[in-house]
């Protein structure tokens, strides 16, 4: 008799795909959309994350932000106010592109109001005033449907973007 033992190792890193990239381009840019019914000044952008889990709150922040360096440029923010990206975890049989659409019009924040269950993390930019592009960064981690973890601090937009 031949047993095989199959081994799971969680990455290091989270998995991170957007819900729907054309709408996320569309939210982010305004392009395509009718500004009766959209913002011009604030945004949310939509993610799945796999294996957030995995990691302790502290290194999954640091993911998240990572990844947030990498994905968005200091053009992204030139227009907007506030700026919030949602991170969803991925579910069977569940897509969420069929309400982004709606919950970015819809909501103020732009939540998946069906699927708040499902909610990973959050992250929300809110453009302060005076001189200089400084905002109030609000981060959110979620487990089993409560806060993990939640920080909120200030920083200038080239310590949130890169390039």
């Amino acid at each position: 008799m031949a047993v095989i033992l199959v081994g799971c190792s969680s990455p290091s890193t989270p998995q991170i795909t957007p819900i729907d990239s054309e709408l996320n381009h569309r939210l982010l840019t305004g392009e395509g959309l009718d500004t009766r019914l959209f913002s011009t000044s604030q945004t949310v952008q939509y993610y799945e994350v796999a294996h957030l889990d995995a990691l302790a709150p502290e290194a999954a922040q640091t993911a998240l932000d990572r990844f947030i360096r990498r994905q968005y440029r200091r053009a992204d923010l030139t227009r907007l106010r506030e700026f919030t990206v949602l991170f969803y975890h991925p579910t069977f049989l569940v897509d969420y592109r069929a309400e982004a659409y709606e919950a970015a019009r819809d909501t103020e924040v732009g939540f998946l109001t069906e699927h708040h269950d499902a909610l990973a993390a959050q992250v929300r930019l809110v453009e302060l005033p005076g001189p200089g592009q400084r905002w109030r960064r609000s981060r959110v981690l979620y487990h089993a449907q409560a806060v993990q973890r939640s920080v909120t601090d200030t920083v200038h937009t080239d310590q949130l973007l890169h390039r």
